[in-house]
């Protein structure tokens, strides 16, 4: 071996070396890899991500795409839940003030639930929909059990008060029965108490009359032509036939017997107490009604007062409002910007309140309307000044 080259075998061996120990390294790559793996919650969306970035570290692109989609899925639904505990949370409170009548707490509640919807992404119109459909039905059944208990309350009151007013003559004995009235019947009382008045006098007139004319009978009552038109072609019939019968009973100065006088005079005390009768019971009649409406105005007026827009009513409502707001004038800009200000730059400032307060006072201009007769005695219409300005329910935009 003395004297020959042995680099060539020197190289050799060195180079098996090295393949040997390369594939041991390669054998052992799976084993460090796993070893490397993180560890944790596969239903945490970091852990996922983690590990999206690991199989990507060791040229898994195919898991680590996997990972990563099961991350962002894992987030999403995380959010849809999250979503849906906070909008839960918000519409359960809005429909239990609802359910106890608060105004405040309503109106709290309902601004609560459009926060709610603004940071969730959801339809506040829709939520507040959706609770004012569920509760409508047991809504309008309480309002109608309620108003049945109202009115039966009214009738017991008005009976009573008729059937003491009915009992005395004196004018200060019936001055007293008004003073102490029910305050369910005081609106009507002293009305009630000048028809009484008004048909004692009338009648003591006559009586007096009687007494100065043993002979003759003076008739001289008047129909109510304000009652139904049935009742006072009864009482002009009774009426005429009674005058007939006087005519007829007296005759040159005498009576053709001797109860006829007396048979006349009971006739017309008894039709004059018809008359009087039907005109009390009309006086009683309307105030019932008008208070029947007047409680109906300001049951409905309550409810207007929370009502939201279905989401198509919203959309419509929220078109016209921006409608509105590009066909206003300069003037009719700068004074609406006093109040909010940009609200004429962009569709984005018609914010969910200012639709439902444009949806509530375009309600109570129907409702209005529609009770005009009591809520402006008198006049012919709704005053038209409420329909010119946007704000009337809470918002002061004027509107062209």
């Amino acid at each position: 071996m003395a004297g020959q080259d042995q680099s060539r075998q020197l190289g050799g061996m060195l180079s098996q070396i090295g393949e040997t120990v390369g594939q041991g390294a390669d054998a052992f790559a799976p084993v460090m890899n796993a070893a490397m793996k993180p560890r944790g919650d596969m239903n945490d969306p970091a852990h996922l991500q983690a590990l999206a970035q690991w199989a990507s570290s060791t040229g898994d692109q195919q898991g680590a795409s996997m990972y990563m989609q099961q991350a962002q899925q894992l987030r999403s639904e995380q959010k849809r839940v999250s979503n849906a505990t906070v909008m839960n949370g918000a519409t359960s409170a809005y429909q239990k003030a609802r359910q106890g009548g608060d105004a405040k707490a309503i109106e709290e509640a309902e601004q609560a639930l459009i926060d709610a919807a603004n940071a969730t992404g959801s339809s506040a119109h829709a939520a507040l929909d959706a609770v004012s459909s569920s509760m409508r039905q047991a809504e309008d059944a309480a309002y109608v059990q309620g108003e049945r208990q109202a009115a039966a309350e009214e009738k017991a009151a008005l009976e009573d008060f008729t059937k003491k007013l009915n009992s005395v003559t004196d004018s200060a004995d019936i001055q007293a029965i008004v003073d102490g009235a029910d305050e369910k019947v005081a609106p009507v009382a002293q009305r009630a108490a000048t028809a009484r008045l008004t048909y004692l006098e009338a009648q003591t007139v006559r009586q007096e009359r009687d007494a100065l004319n043993e002979k003759d009978v003076t008739i001289d009552l008047t129909i109510n032509k304000d009652l139904p038109p049935n009742i006072v072609a009864a009482h002009e019939a009774e009426l005429k036939g009674l005058e007939a019968k006087a005519k007829a009973g007296f005759v040159n100065g005498t009576w053709t017997s001797p109860t006829m006088r007396q048979e006349i005079v009971d006739a017309r005390e008894a039709l004059a107490k018809k008359i009087y009768g039907a005109t009390y019971s009309k006086e009683m009649q309307d105030y019932s009604i008008d208070t029947a409406r007047m409680r109906d105005f300001n049951g409905k007026k309550s409810r207007v007062a929370i009502s939201t827009p279905t989401p198509k009513q919203a959309l419509q409502i929220k078109k016209e409002m921006i409608k509105k707001s590009k066909e206003a004038d300069y003037d009719k800009r700068k004074e609406a910007n006093e109040y909010f200000p940009g609200f004429f730059a962009e569709s984005g400032d018609v914010t969910v309140e200012m639709v439902n307060n444009e949806f509530r006072r375009q309600q109570m201009v129907s409702l209005t309307a529609e009770y005009d007769d009591i809520l402006n005695p008198g006049s012919t219409e709704a005053d038209p000044a409420e329909t010119e300005e946007l704000g009337t329910a809470g918002n002061p935009i004027p509107i062209p």
